[in-house]
């Protein structure tokens, strides 16, 4: 029988481990991201700023899209606002 000091580091375990992937997730995102713009030329400063610090995964999802589909750093811009 377990007692309660080893279920709640299983549930920091389990919470810990979520957050890892969920970090890792983020991590991969920005990363694709960065990777398609640098096929378009150095990146700005200010974009590359906001692609590393952004932590919502549908703003990145919209980014990537919109990342895919231009061809110069200024219709990345137009696309994501």
């Amino acid at each position: 029988m377990c007692n309660l000091s080893e279920v709640f580091i299983e549930k920091g375990i389990r919470k810990g481990m979520q957050q890892g992937i969920q970090q890792g997730a983020l991590y991969q995102s920005r990363q694709v991201i960065l990777d398609l713009l640098e096929d378009l030329g150095d990146i700005p400063e200010d974009i590359l700023s906001a692609v590393r610090q952004e932590e919502d995964p549908n703003t990145l999802r919209k980014w990537y899209k919109a990342a895919a589909r231009a061809d110069s750093m200024e219709a990345f811009r137009e696309k994501t606002g």
